[in-house]
């Protein structure tokens, strides 16, 4: 069992839009579960489709709820531990508690993505320390990559390995000649997972509550995403 987080040092560069995707992608090879541990503003249910949660991660976090109740299917091999959207249930919540929620349900899964909030906060530091490989997620912009750099600093003193980066939201004509997404990796010091195009079909897959690799399978975004899921497959 592999437990990877996707990370952003700031908000906006579509990180759970690409673990709502990416779920999807490696639950067609392997028993996956989607975490939203965005405790603040958590919206992972909605990127699926999912709109009746009763009970949540806020939920097991204040020690309410046993797991099983908190976790709902998607589709085949595909489960989601959602983030509640209340405020009341946010002040409730322990994020400490989750290392051993996590425990708990971990032996009914191969893979758990965790969808992590942005920035650095205790809320975001202790699902780093979770996982088992750290997924750096940016934008080709100069703020999100300065800040993603924060976030690699953080894996590191945390002792966690980071698998490597994904750029999202590339963008044509963004580079100019000779340069691509692999310099930002260069630049970050670190692998380069994937690169997934911009593309309008991704909002409108986000407004439909169908992610994109279901929507448009045969679109750049799509296969970027299948190609990524693959070496989460393998193990990292």
């Amino acid at each position: 069992m592999m437990i990877y987080a996707l990370a952003s040092g700031k908000g906006g560069v579509g990180k759970t839009t690409l673990a709502a995707n990416l779920g999807i992608a490696v639950s067609d090879q392997k028993r996956t579960l989607l975490v939203d541990t965005d405790l603040a503003s958590g919206n992972l249910a909605l990127h699926l489709g999912l709109k009746e949660v009763k009970n949540t991660l806020h939920d097991l976090l204040a020690g309410e709820k046993n797991p099983r109740s908190c976790i709902y299917r998607s589709r085949e091999k595909l489960d989601v531990l959602p983030a509640g959207l209340s405020l009341k249930g946010f002040l409730k919540a322990e994020i400490a508690r989750l290392p051993q929620v996590l425990r708990k349900i971990s032996k009914d899964y191969e893979v758990i993505l965790l969808d992590t909030p942005p920035g650095i906060s205790r809320n975001s530091i202790i699902p780093l320390k979770c996982a088992d490989r750290i997924i750096l997620v940016t934008t080709p912009e100069s703020p999100s990559i300065s800040a993603t750099l924060k976030t690699k600093a953080v894996a590191s003193l945390l002792d966690r390995p980071v698998l490597g980066v994904i750029v999202n939201r590339v963008r044509k004509g963004f580079f100019g000649r000779g340069d691509e997404p692999s310099q930002i990796a260069k630049q970050l010091g670190v692998e380069m997972v994937g690169a997934v195009p911009e593309e309008e079909e991704i909002r409108k897959s986000v407004a439909a509550g169908r992610p994109i690799i279901l929507m448009k399978p045969k679109s750049a975004a799509s296969k970027a995403l299948k190609q990524i899921s693959l070496r989460l497959t393998a193990g990292g």
